[in-house]
Protein backbone atom coordinates (compact mmCIF):
# COMPACT_ATOMS: atom_id res chain seq x y z
CA UNK A 1 0.00 0.00 0.00
CA UNK A 2 2.75 2.66 1.12
CA UNK A 3 5.15 1.46 -1.78
CA UNK A 4 2.33 2.28 -4.54
CA UNK A 5 1.62 5.60 -2.41
CA UNK A 6 5.04 6.23 -2.96
CA UNK A 7 5.17 5.59 -6.61
CA UNK A 8 1.97 7.49 -7.41
CA UNK A 9 3.32 10.31 -5.81
CA UNK A 10 7.34 9.93 -7.41
CA UNK A 11 5.40 9.85 -10.66
CA UNK A 12 4.05 13.58 -10.51
CA UNK A 13 7.69 14.46 -10.35
CA UNK A 14 7.33 13.04 -14.45
CA UNK A 15 4.43 14.25 -15.42
CA UNK A 16 4.15 18.11 -13.96
CA UNK A 17 6.01 21.30 -14.34
CA UNK A 18 7.28 21.52 -10.66
CA UNK A 19 9.10 24.63 -9.05
CA UNK A 20 12.20 22.92 -7.08
CA UNK A 21 10.37 23.38 -3.50
CA UNK A 22 6.99 21.41 -4.52
CA UNK A 23 9.73 18.97 -6.17
CA UNK A 24 11.08 18.65 -2.69
CA UNK A 25 8.10 18.06 -0.71
CA UNK A 26 7.19 15.35 -3.38
CA UNK A 27 10.37 13.76 -3.54
CA UNK A 28 10.56 13.44 0.59
CA UNK A 29 6.84 12.03 1.19
CA UNK A 30 7.14 9.56 -1.61
CA UNK A 31 10.57 8.84 0.40
CA UNK A 32 8.89 8.71 3.51
CA UNK A 33 6.10 6.75 2.19
CA UNK A 34 8.40 4.01 0.87
CA UNK A 35 10.62 3.78 3.64
CA UNK A 36 7.31 2.80 5.56
CA UNK A 37 6.59 0.57 2.66
CA UNK A 38 10.37 -1.20 3.10
CA UNK A 39 9.54 -2.09 7.04
CA UNK A 40 6.34 -4.13 6.47
CA UNK A 41 8.07 -6.41 3.45
CA UNK A 42 6.95 -9.40 4.64
CA UNK A 43 9.69 -11.66 2.60
CA UNK A 44 12.16 -10.66 5.81
CA UNK A 45 9.88 -8.94 8.42
CA UNK A 46 9.03 -11.67 11.04
CA UNK A 47 6.53 -9.95 12.87
CA UNK A 48 4.84 -9.42 9.45
CA UNK A 49 5.16 -13.08 8.52
CA UNK A 50 3.97 -14.43 11.71
CA UNK A 51 0.33 -14.63 13.48
CA UNK A 52 0.85 -11.73 16.05
CA UNK A 53 -2.31 -12.38 18.45
CA UNK A 54 -2.68 -10.57 21.99
CA UNK A 55 -1.82 -8.16 24.81
CA UNK A 56 1.65 -6.33 24.11
CA UNK A 57 3.94 -9.19 26.02
CA UNK A 58 2.30 -11.65 23.97
CA UNK A 59 2.80 -9.98 20.34
CA UNK A 60 6.29 -8.29 21.60
CA UNK A 61 7.07 -12.23 22.83
CA UNK A 62 6.06 -13.86 19.71
CA UNK A 63 8.37 -11.18 17.70
CA UNK A 64 11.27 -11.48 19.33
CA UNK A 65 10.89 -15.73 19.40
CA UNK A 66 10.57 -15.68 15.89
CA UNK A 67 13.59 -13.11 15.30
CA UNK A 68 15.62 -15.27 17.30
CA UNK A 69 14.42 -18.97 16.27
CA UNK A 70 13.62 -18.45 13.09
CA UNK A 71 10.34 -19.07 11.10
CA UNK A 72 9.79 -21.35 8.27
CA UNK A 73 8.47 -20.17 5.31
CA UNK A 74 8.65 -20.47 1.31
CA UNK A 75 9.64 -18.05 -1.20
CA UNK A 76 7.11 -17.19 -4.22
CA UNK A 77 9.65 -19.79 -6.30
CA UNK A 78 8.92 -22.48 -4.04
CA UNK A 79 11.89 -22.21 -1.90
CA UNK A 80 12.12 -23.42 1.28
CA UNK A 81 13.22 -20.93 3.65
CA UNK A 82 13.98 -19.89 7.67
CA UNK A 83 13.53 -16.19 8.13
CA UNK A 84 15.60 -14.39 11.12
CA UNK A 85 15.56 -10.82 12.15
CA UNK A 86 16.57 -7.72 14.10
CA UNK A 87 19.55 -8.93 15.88
CA UNK A 88 19.27 -12.16 14.68
CA UNK A 89 19.14 -11.65 11.17
CA UNK A 90 21.99 -13.71 9.48
CA UNK A 91 24.07 -12.52 5.85
CA UNK A 92 21.53 -14.70 3.64
CA UNK A 93 18.16 -12.48 5.65
CA UNK A 94 20.23 -9.49 4.94
CA UNK A 95 21.10 -10.34 1.24
CA UNK A 96 17.07 -11.30 0.53
CA UNK A 97 16.37 -8.10 2.26
CA UNK A 98 18.71 -6.36 0.57
CA UNK A 99 17.44 -7.69 -3.19
CA UNK A 100 13.57 -6.90 -2.21
CA UNK A 101 14.48 -3.23 -1.12
CA UNK A 102 16.66 -2.80 -4.35
CA UNK A 103 13.38 -3.80 -6.63
CA UNK A 104 11.47 -1.38 -4.53
CA UNK A 105 14.03 1.75 -4.90
CA UNK A 106 14.30 0.91 -8.61
CA UNK A 107 10.71 1.19 -8.99
CA UNK A 108 10.25 3.89 -7.44
CA UNK A 109 12.99 5.74 -9.89
CA UNK A 110 11.30 4.33 -12.69
CA UNK A 111 8.25 6.02 -11.62
CA UNK A 112 10.02 8.86 -10.76
CA UNK A 113 10.86 8.85 -14.51
CA UNK A 114 7.72 7.99 -15.81
CA UNK A 115 7.88 4.80 -16.71
CA UNK A 116 4.61 3.28 -15.15
CA UNK A 117 2.25 5.34 -16.95
CA UNK A 118 -0.80 3.25 -15.32
CA UNK A 119 0.04 4.51 -12.02
CA UNK A 120 -1.48 8.09 -11.33
CA UNK A 121 -1.57 9.71 -8.54
CA UNK A 122 -5.13 10.68 -7.91
CA UNK A 123 -5.54 12.57 -4.56
CA UNK A 124 -7.01 15.82 -4.54
CA UNK A 125 -3.82 17.90 -3.47
CA UNK A 126 -1.89 18.64 -5.80
CA UNK A 127 1.30 18.34 -3.69
CA UNK A 128 1.25 15.44 -1.85
CA UNK A 129 2.80 15.99 1.57
CA UNK A 130 3.46 13.16 4.53
CA UNK A 131 1.10 10.63 5.42
CA UNK A 132 -0.35 11.81 9.20
CA UNK A 133 -0.76 7.46 9.92
CA UNK A 134 1.31 7.56 13.58
CA UNK A 135 2.21 3.90 14.47
CA UNK A 136 3.14 4.47 17.82
CA UNK A 137 -0.32 5.78 18.27
CA UNK A 138 -2.14 2.88 16.89
CA UNK A 139 -3.42 -0.79 17.26
CA UNK A 140 -4.38 -1.53 13.43
CA UNK A 141 -3.97 0.24 10.19
CA UNK A 142 -6.81 2.32 9.11
CA UNK A 143 -8.40 1.87 5.92
CA UNK A 144 -7.37 4.98 3.38
CA UNK A 145 -8.04 6.02 0.19
CA UNK A 146 -4.42 4.16 -1.32
CA UNK A 147 -7.12 0.99 -1.11
CA UNK A 148 -8.91 2.21 -3.43
CA UNK A 149 -6.46 2.95 -5.81
CA UNK A 150 -5.04 -0.23 -5.67
CA UNK A 151 -8.08 -2.35 -6.54
CA UNK A 152 -8.01 0.00 -9.83
CA UNK A 153 -4.53 -0.85 -10.88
Amino acid sequence: MYHYSAMSKASLLANQNLTQEERSIIILSALADEAFAIHFYRMFCIRSCSRNMGDASQRKGTHDYYNEMGLKTSTWEGENVVLTGDAWMRYEDADRAANVVKISLEQLLDAALGKYPEIIYKRDDKIPGSENFNVCQNNYMPPTDLILLLKNF
